[in-house]
């Protein structure tokens, strides 16, 4: 709700939701096939953002990395049977349209099923930085993404909608820009994850961008984020 109730102060915004049990394999493909003729038309300043709350895991003899999504069943996953999952090729099968791409990912990467080193994160984020896909994750690959105490937001999800609602703006532009965004996101949730029990430090990338790009996010005045067609996609009910 943060990042889309101003956007239109930045953007033309065309929004998409898909939670609780419509995140499923089958209507992820159904409404991308909807979406063809939508992504064949951006322009090179338009923006896609992808968002994505949940459950992700890797399967340790592929380094494949996984949304966990609603119809996913334990005992598949244990039996590295990942048929009702979404792999990070199929996340991300628009890297190649023509226009500004950001994936923002919010789950435990080792998930409670396997543990996960942190060269297979590297590896499952290279897919997307090779594609020129800004990326934001709530974790390194060897930990969890932690949650608030008695509330929905995971610490991830609330130091996004934190800064979007109140930023620094440090190059004093008028405008939260993608950098500014990943510098305060992964300060806020690195203090405050070492005050509790679950150590969390989020990554970004491809390095050589994120200081470089120019990429407005939020206005100073309005605190609005922008999405430009085509959707942004929300996994589950913790999204910004």
């Amino acid at each position: 709700a943060t990042m889309l109730a101003n956007a239109a102060t930045l953007y033309d915004v065309v929004p998409l939701a898909l939670t609780d049990s419509s995140v499923t394999p089958n209507v992820w493909r159904s409404t991308l096939r909807q979406l063809d003729s939508q992504l064949r038309d951006v322009q090179a300043d338009d923006l896609i953002v992808l968002f994505i709350s949940g459950h992700g895991l890797v399967d340790t003899t592929t380094a494949e990395y996984y949304f966990v999504t609603a119809n996913a069943r334990y005992s598949d996953l244990v039996r590295h049977n990942y048929r009702d999952c979404l792999s990070f090729r199929e996340l991300v099968n628009w890297a190649d349209i023509p226009c500004r791409k950001i994936a923002i990912l919010d789950t435990c990467h080792s998930g409670a099923i396997q543990p996960l080193d942190s060269e297979h994160l590297k590896a499952a984020v290279r897919n997307l930085q090779g594609d020129m896909v800004l990326t934001l994750t709530a974790s390194e690959g060897n930990q969890l993404a932690a949650e608030y105490r008695g509330a929905q937001a995971s610490l991830f999800t609330g130091a996004i909608e934190k800064t979007l609602q109140q930023f620094q703006d440090t190059n004093s532009n008028g405008l939260l820009d993608w950098h500014e965004l990943v510098q305060q996101v992964r300060s806020q949730v690195s203090q405050q994850s070492l005050s509790g029990t679950v150590p969390q430090f989020p990554t970004a990338g491809p390095k050589d961008l994120l200081d470089v790009i120019e990429l407005p996010l939020a206005h100073s005045k309005l605190q609005a984020i922008g999405i430009a067609n085509p959707p942004a996609f929300v996994s589950h009910e913790n999204a910004p």
